[in-house]
């Protein structure tokens, strides 16, 4: 039944009936200083209604700090979300549509001079389509993309290298060296200077296996290795001369 309308009771000030509702009890939640506390706070809403900017209202969250000994909970249970204790980053979990954990590095991460398996997960490059090669980046030593032409095809540093030498060798009918190995070789050209053909090639080259720069006056091969080269004639010596051009 209605509470009795006494206004100056103190029961009845603590519980009054909610307007429209009579027989039922509203309590008031208050602070120590008497000021409303708020029971709804705006921050329940149905489920999968829209969220209004500036007009609907949220509560703050706070997450627990914890980065070592995690505490597993049964399934169905409720648990505090876990962030990082030093830059406060939520921990998070991927999942595929199938509902198996992704791996974060995207398999595309390997340690040096590793090798590489069948069936590994790559990361394809993208490009900058610009057609004609200029810099991206303010400053020497910036981080860039790969820049392409118009067909696709990728720029690339073709200028000439830095140092070259140039030299004469005579061949003789064993394997004879013409230039020592060099890692920053780029190229390296022969010129026959005879009519006697020079076989060239590596360290064991014979004349029925290297490659065969004809005996002309002037005839030239080009090779782009890094390795010793020889040469070696059929019979008797031949004079060839080189230019070696290397980083």
């Amino acid at each position: 039944m209605p509470l009795p309308d006494h206004l100056n009771d103190r029961q009845h000030q603590a519980h009054r009936e909610p307007a429209g509702r009579p027989g039922e009890v509203a309590m008031a939640v208050v602070g120590p200083d008497g000021g409303s506390i708020g029971g709804t706070g705006g921050t329940s809403m149905l489920d999968d209604s829209g969220f209004t900017p500036g007009g609907s209202s949220v509560t703050p969250a706070g997450f627990l700090a914890d980065d070592t000994a995690t505490d597993p909970i049964d399934e169905g249970d409720i648990g505090v979300v876990r962030m990082n204790p030093t830059t406060r980053i939520l921990y998070v979990q991927l999942k595929d549509s199938s509902g198996a954990d992704v791996s974060v590095g995207g398999g595309t991460q390997y340690d040096e001079d590793t090798a590489a398996a069948n069936a590994e997960k790559l990361t394809m490059a993208g490009v900058v389509r610009k057609d004609t090669a200029a810099t991206l980046v303010s400053g020497d030593g910036d981080r860039t993309e790969l820049i392409v032409d118009s067909a696709g095809r990728l720029h690339v540093n073709a200028s000439g290298a830095g140092s070259f030498v140039t030299g004469q060798v005579s061949i003789g009918a064993s394997a004879t060296q013409i230039a020592a190995s060099r890692a920053t070789r780029r190229r390296m050209t022969i010129v026959n200077h005879g009519s006697t053909a020079v076989f060239v090639g590596a360290s064991g080259v014979a004349t029925n296996s290297g490659l065969r720069l004809i005996g002309l006056d002037g005839a030239a091969v080009s090779l782009v290795v890094t390795g010793a080269v020889y040469g070696i004639v059929a019979s008797g010596s031949q004079t060839v001369s080189y230019i070696e051009e290397y980083d």
